[in-house]
């Protein structure tokens, strides 16, 4: 029996095997499960790309910690050290300020790295918006009278762009208690870990500068408050503070000392991987040959019941 002669089959002689033929007959069947296939496939890449990332580990408690634990040096201000909390949300909260994002993207180039599409490395500059998208914005500013244009070196905008690509997680046990790990994903492995890089530097580098720029001014603090002193006992334990904090303005200043624990340097921590997508495009296609063999069924049902003149 033919599978295509559909006309000959009568409702009582349908075996499995004549439904299955009836189901998969022809090319129908190859086309929609390709198409779906594809559409799947193209759907699945576009709204959940491949990720490379690149990872740091920190420990909150930093160098400069342990030694005013030890010494009595004042961390920030008059705080006599800080807790884990204190000092991760200190790290996590200068990534993500306007001041460093515009270092970052004044000295660094941030911008420019996390919208390639949008820069043209050989001419220096940015890509004009072009476009139906460019078209209605200009549009629409020309009838509200203004001539508005998007700043892709906005820190709003950079800042935007990076939270949704840097993510912040406990990866300590037993062993290593108190290990944060910074991960940032990215398009390709190179952004992923020059982005972790230039975030983690200019962090460490904003944070520098307020610590000495906190010491300077209680440093300062602490002389005018030893001229003004009369009293040899106070004036003793003045000068003791200064000398502690002269020292530790030194150190601060010293661009290897080290602001923060860093227990691994920024790497390359794992690639896309394959399987996912491998699943995605099988699952594609056995969604194909489903929709091919409802709509075949469906097609010889309503084949049979037009011969039959219902």
């Amino acid at each position: 029996m033919s599978p295509d002669d559909v006309t000959r089959i009568e409702d009582d002689e349908l075996s499995f095997f004549d439904l299955i033929c009836i189901a998969f007959r022809r090319k129908r069947t190859f086309i929609i499960s390709i198409s779906v296939c594809f559409v799947m496939a193209f759907i699945a890449l576009r709204f959940n790309s491949p990720e490379y990332t690149a990872r740091l580990m920190i420990r909150p408690l930093a160098a400069e910690d342990s030694l005013s634990a030890t010494q009595g040096l004042s961390l920030s201000g008059g705080l006599l050290g800080q807790t884990t909390d204190e000092n991760i949300a200190l790290y996590i909260g200068t990534m993500s300020s306007v001041e460093m994002m515009q270092r970052a993207i004044s000295q660094r180039g941030l911008a420019q790295l996390v919208q390639p599409n949008l820069w043209d490395a050989q001419k220096k500059e940015w890509i004009p918006p072009s476009g139906l998208l460019a078209a209605v914005r200009s549009g629409l500013n020309s009838l509200v009278g203004r001539s508005w244009t998007r700043n892709p070196a906005d820190p709003a905008i950079v800042g935007g762009l990076v939270s949704k690509m840097i993510t912040v997680d406990r990866a300590d046990n037993k062993l290593t208690p108190n290990i944060y790990a910074v991960v940032v994903k990215a398009k390709s492995p190179d952004m992923a870990l020059n982005v972790l890089t230039i975030l983690h530097e200019e962090t460490i580098s904003v944070i520098r500068e307020n610590k000495i720029r906190n010491a300077q001014a209680l440093l300062n603090g602490l002389r005018k408050r030893y001229t003004e002193s009369t009293e040899i006992a106070y004036r003793s334990a003045f000068l003791e503070q200064i000398m502690r904090q002269e020292k530790r303005l030194l150190m601060l200043q010293d661009p290897q000392y080290p602001i923060i624990d860093l227990v691994d340097p920024p790497s390359f921590a794992s690639a896309p991987q394959v399987i996912p997508i491998a699943i995605g495009l099988a699952a594609g296609l056995m969604a194909g040959f489903f929709i091919a063999f409802i709509l075949n069924i469906l097609l010889y049902l309503f084949k049979g019941r037009k011969t039959a003149g219902i």
